[in-house]
């Protein structure tokens, strides 16, 4: 199987930084990115990715070829000229381009942004490997941990999180029944052990004097309902809300999120209080 193409949000974001939203070819000013967000430039590679291509290096690794060392932004009408004469566009004269022109757009505030991508990469893979080492240090009840699986899909991770606030409510459904049960049970078990329960018949007939009459009714016909109707409704526009910041960092739309849009919707249409 062949390297794959895929280029890195980081390696992306970090070229962009230097670019000034502008084409590399010297004395272009075409956009690399329209005022609407549109994609218009091109990320072309200096030593061609594929065996065959312009100023192709067989000597490369896959990853070096998709390094931002290896990469530079160019409108499409001067990637196609570069490509097509590799004699004047030389892998020295590219890397030329490149540098004066990330040389010219490095403001201080770039700089800055290119530590903070470094920054939040080493921030990330350090808390990544905290949670990996405690997981794995555990010897108290190392059986019983709970582990967590970082190379997990966010896909899964999404409908497991979703499964279990369901058998949350269907607990709290089940534990309803038996409070609504409670009192007949009790009864069935005097009844069962020689008890008379003349009297308890006689408690019973009147509304609120049983104790054990459904006790926690309020607690689950509205607070716990209530309640989940608002981890559902908090959960989905979290969801939501950061799809849409992963979606505006990569510039393309996360697969995941106009679904979620559309369950959010759906579930507002019928959210209310029960009171």
């Amino acid at each position: 199987m062949g390297a794959s193409r895929h280029i890195s949000s980081e390696v992306l974001r970090l070229l962009y930084a230097h670019s000034g939203n502008q084409c590399a070819y010297p004395g272009c000013c075409e956009p690399i990115f329209e005022d609407s967000g549109l994609l218009t430039g091109e990320c072309c590679h200096i030593k061609a990715f594929s065996a065959g291509g312009p100023r192709y290096d067989a000597t490369q690794t896959g990853e070096e070829r998709n390094g931002a060392e290896n990469l530079i932004l160019l409108c499409s009408r001067h990637h196609k000229m570069v490509d097509a004469d590799e004699e004047t566009y030389t892998v020295a004269e590219l890397r030329r381009y490149k540098q004066e022109h990330e040389t010219r757009f490095s403001a201080e505030s770039l700089k800055l942004t290119e530590e903070q991508l470094k920054y939040l990469q080493w921030s990330s893979e350090s808390f990544w490997k905290r949670i990996e080492e405690i997981d794995h240090s555990d010897t108290v009840a190392p059986d019983l941990k709970i582990m967590v699986e970082i190379d997990r899909p966010t896909k899964d991770l999404l409908r497991d999180t979703e499964r279990l606030l369901e058998e949350i409510e269907a607990d709290f459904k089940e534990l309803d029944e038996f409070d609504f049960s409670l009192a007949q049970q009790i009864r069935d078990y005097l009844v069962k052990i020689g008890v008379d329960v003349a009297e308890y018949d006689k408690q019973s007939e009147w509304p609120n004097c049983n104790p054990l009459d459904n006790p926690h009714f309020e607690m689950f016909a509205y607070g716990v309902h209530n309640r989940m109707k608002e981890l559902w409704m908090q959960y989905m526009q979290l969801v939501v809300r950061a799809l849409e910041r992963i979606s505006q960092a990569e510039r393309k739309e996360h697969p995941l999120l106009q679904e979620y849009r559309e369950k959010l919707s759906e579930l507002q249409k019928h959210n209310y209080y029960v009171d």
